[in-house]
């Protein structure tokens, strides 16, 4: 017995111990979190004081903005965690209680100590994430005001000749303090002597260059890109083929560079002026060859690809150069303002440089405007007019206007300005016509695979008519959202504030109370739409695998089709509203809302929507049955939401409301089966024995296929007319909608029936009494004829 005590003595150490331990650990973790917070929240006050100081290093206090985000995020992340597991534990041991252990009542009092401590740090790192997105705010607005400071700001005049004169100047001085260095305009930094292999190497990658730049280079052109052309450029993927004639084409060039940029890197070539080791000043003449490549092919006369095509020789080989003296100049002018350090503190030296790349993109623009208009030309084979691929006329206008201030402010001290305008008005267009062809090119893929795999399944001119639009309207969403952040890269924006308006825009945005984002928006919809689909795919699996051949009324099978597009139009429409963030149940305000509409001005709205309902379901008329309503007579096509569609036996088409369906009396001759009656009444004169016409009217029926045996022909004798005695003969058909056809063939029959009979059938006669006439009126008419007739 003392052994079991001294146990459990030793064991409630023990226990006691761990708890102790664990709380010291748990306590540890939580202190070095909240250290770690107030360590970024000094370091965030400190880039803060940094940024108001007059001179602060924005690119640098950026970089470390990101990394102290990042930072801050992951430790919010790991402040949450544990906060979860401390409140987990303190809700285990729940409320204190009397006559608790003294361990318990610590254990709690350190873990709401802890809670409290953590919630501190978790509302720091939030006061610090606000502060970082304020800052960083801050560096970007300045970073804008400096940017647009320095390009507004006014220099030296490009037209008049000082400036010249010591723009020439400072690049004499220039090369004069390389003079002095002794250094050369490219060295040789390898080391002293070359080994065999490098040698090799050597020699081989300039045989490769000059190899792919000059003989692989033509074969390729003469025998896969031409034939390719001449393929393709009619045929509905020809802005395809035309991407695939501009890789093969450039596909040499660039090899051969890339073979030129080994050698250098062999060589180690260096210089005080160019940055040659460098892969970014190879980058230049790659994009200047792909574009010399794509402008061949696209604006080729001989093999033209459409709807980019030029017919006349003449305008294709002007723009083909004014394309490539734009893309030339732009190259010179990223090698010289990036690549070169010749400008490197030679002001007027840029200025000078800036008005002349301003000033002739200006007029490199302004040409191609005035070139690339519209233009059209007579086709021989198919003797209508061919126009040619153009700049639309609001285009030019605004490149002309752009391209004539940019003159302007290269001549009288704007040139930075200038430069930048014209620039700018050069990447986007290019960037515009690029996405074109990639449109395009996307259209024709997207059309060749929709007709290879759905149009079989389509009907033929509105089927395609309808896929083509949708593939259009998707492609061009598709194109407009890529290129929207091209373009704003391209006008100027930094990367960063791109990135931010694009997250801003995905991600949502707040006006006021009301939170949008473009994504929710897009889930949303893209989800609607997939639900609508699937439950037309259901509406089609049922109607043609299920109730077909289940064999169920026509009639039943419309009504079932429409009541699960109800129900799918239905879940769509709730599960988009809720993935927009709508809270579903305040959909009861709203419907407390709609109600009051619904009493004043929804009533008829409302009233054939449940109309429409109580036909679907009660079904007392369906779909194919033939109805008389009170608007007309005819067919029941389709059975809407507000209204019935009835087809007139003149293909003219009746809307019935459904709440006059339901209020109205309806005559429905097919209701519960085809099954009809068919009357056709006929007279005979008087000198005819009626017994006799009833025996040969029983003969009608039995001539008949349409008539049915049972129920049994009727043949009734319904009385005395003004000049006939009047016969009805009845008969009963399998479908009412022949009645038409069968009411013609009994009268046929009949008439044949009673000529071979000698069955007169009589036609109205009356007799005219003259009162108080004139009495030669009446002896002209009383005198007789050549016949001695009166």
């Amino acid at each position: 017995m003392e052994e079991e005590n001294m146990f459990a003595r030793f064991s409630a150490l023990i226990l006691i111990l761990i708890a102790l331990m664990s709380g010291s650990l748990a306590q540890a973790q939580t202190d070095a979190l909240r250290s770690e917070a107030s360590t970024l929240t000094r370091q965030i006050s400190q880039r803060a004081a940094e940024l108001a100081s007059s001179s602060p290093d924005l690119a640098a206090l950026r970089s470390d903005l990101i990394s102290m985000r990042e930072s801050v995020i992951t430790l919010e992340g790991e402040l949450q965690t544990l906060l979860a597991e401390r409140e987990d534990q303190l809700s285990r041991l729940g409320v204190e209680v009397e006559g608790e252990s003294s361990s318990v009542s610590r254990q709690r009092d350190s873990l709401t100590t802890e809670v409290e401590q953590l919630n501190e740090a978790l509302s720091r790192t939030a006061h610090n994430l606000s502060e970082i997105s304020r800052l960083e705010g801050e560096i970007a607005d300045l970073r804008r005001q400096r940017f647009y400071s320095d390009i507004s700001v006014r220099s030296d005049m490009v037209a008049m000749p000082s400036t010249w004169v010591a723009a020439w100047n400072e690049l004499g001085a220039g090369y004069a303090s390389l003079d002095d260095d002794d250094r050369l305009i490219v060295q040789v930094e390898a080391a002293e002597s070359f080994s065999a292999i490098t040698a090799l190497k050597l020699v081989g990658a300039l045989l490769v260059a000059v190899g792919m730049a000059v003989p692989i280079r033509l074969w390729l052109l003469r025998n896969v890109v031409a034939p390719i052309g001449r393929a393709g450029h009619d045929s509905s993927l020809g802005v395809v083929v035309g991407f695939a004639q501009t890789g093969i084409r450039a596909l040499p060039s660039l090899l051969a560079m890339f073979a030129l940029y080994h050698a250098v890197q062999l060589l180690e070539l260096n210089s005080p002026l160019f940055h040659i080791p460098n892969a970014s000043l190879w980058i230049t003449p790659c994009a200047f060859l792909i574009t010399e490549a794509a402008v061949t092919v696209f604006l080729s006369t001989s093999t033209p690809v459409l709807p980019f095509q030029m017919t006349h020789q003449g305008r294709s080989a002007v723009l083909r150069v004014l394309i490539l003296s734009i893309a030339g100049l732009l190259a010179l002018d990223h090698f010289y303002s990036a690549e070169v350090n010749l400008l490197a503190g030679l002001e007027t030296l840029k200025v000078v440089e800036s008005g002349l790349v301003a000033i002739l993109l200006s007029v490199l623009t302004i040409s191609i405007c005035y070139v690339w208009r519209r233009h059209s030309a007579p086709s021989d084979a198919e003797n209508h007019t061919i126009v040619d691929f153009y700049v639309p006329r609001p285009i030019r206008g605004i490149v002309v206007l752009v391209g004539a201030l940019s003159i302007l402010g290269a001549l009288f001290g704007y040139a930075v300005l200038a430069k930048f305008m014209a620039t700018r008005v050069a990447l986007i267009g290019g960037a515009l016509l690029f996405g074109l062809i990639v449109r395009e090119a996307i259209k024709q893929l997207a059309r060749f695979l929709t007709n290879r795999l759905l149009r079989a399944r389509m009907p033929a001119a509105d089927g395609s008519d309808l896929m083509d639009f949708w593939v259009g309207f998707l492609v061009d969403a598709f194109m407009l959202v890529a290129i929207i952040p091209v373009l704003l890269l391209l006008s100027g924006l930094e990367l960063e504030l791109v990135e931010r308006i694009m997250v801003a825009a995905a991600t949502g945005f707040s006006i006021g109370s009301v939170k949008i984002s473009f994504i929710q928006i897009g889930i949303a919809v893209l989800s609607f739409f997939v639900l609508i689909a699937i439950t037309r795919l259901l509406q089609r699996t049922a109607e043609r695998r299920v109730l077909s051949r289940l064999r169920v009324d026509q009639g039943i099978q419309a009504s079932l089709k429409t009541l699960i597009g109800y129900v799918g139009l239905v879940i769509a429409f709730m599960t988009g509203v809720s993935l927009l963030g709508f809270d579903l149940s305040n959909l009861a305000i709203i419907a407390g809302a709609l109600s009051v509409g619904i009493g004043f001005g929804l009533q008829s709205i409302v009233n054939n929507f449940v109309s429409g309902l109580i036909l679907l379901f009660e079904r007392p008329i369906k779909v194919g049955d033939w109805v008389v309503t009170s608007s007309g007579e005819g067919i029941v096509k389709k059975i809407s939401v507000r209204s019935t569609e009835i087809e007139t036996f003149d293909r003219s088409s009746i809307l019935v409301p459904n709440s006059e369906l339901i209020a109205n009396s309806v005559t429905n001759w097919t209701h519960k089966n085809r099954l009809g009656r068919v009357s056709v009444p006929v007279g005979v004169a008087y000198k005819e024995d009626p017994q006799r016409i009833l025996e040969l009217l029983s003969r009608i029926p039995s001539m008949l296929d349409e008539v049915l045996e049972v129920p049994e022909p009727q043949i009734l004798f319904t009385g005395f007319g003004d000049s006939s005695l009047d016969f009805e003969l009845r008969v009963y058909i399998a479908d009412i909608s022949r009645s038409l056809i069968t009411r013609t063939q009994i009268r046929v029959a009949i008439f044949k029936l009673f000529r071979d009979e000698d069955v007169e059938i009589p036609f109205p006669q009356r007799d005219l009494h003259i009162r108080d006439a004139d009495t030669e009126l009446v002896d002209m008419f009383r005198k007789p004829d050549a016949d001695g007739r009166v």
